[in-house]
């Protein structure tokens, strides 16, 4: 495979602030791994591609059908057409 490069140079430019709300999940499916609990602990992971910027929502114990989450996150992007989300 190859990565396709932008049509434009990227210049360097100020950083811009990205603001999320992680709410919560709705129906959630159990976890077909055999030897795991009936009833999951799930969390949410926000990961931010170049930049290695990272965050993860604490586990809602025992509340794997509506989970809610209630977290917010601010990434800084630097270029905006070059990051994945």
């Amino acid at each position: 495979g190859y990565v396709l490069k932008p049509s434009f140079t990227p210049s360097i430019r100020s950083a811009t602030k990205l603001w999320l709300r992680i709410c919560c999940g709705h129906r959630l499916p159990r976890p077909d791994e055999p030897g795991t609990a009936e009833v999951s602990s799930p969390m949410v992971s926000v990961a931010l591609h170049p930049g290695g910027q990272v965050s993860q929502t604490p586990a809602v114990q025992q509340d794997g059908y509506h989970p809610v989450f209630n977290h917010s996150v601010v990434l800084e992007i630097s270029d905006s057409a070059l990051h994945i989300l």
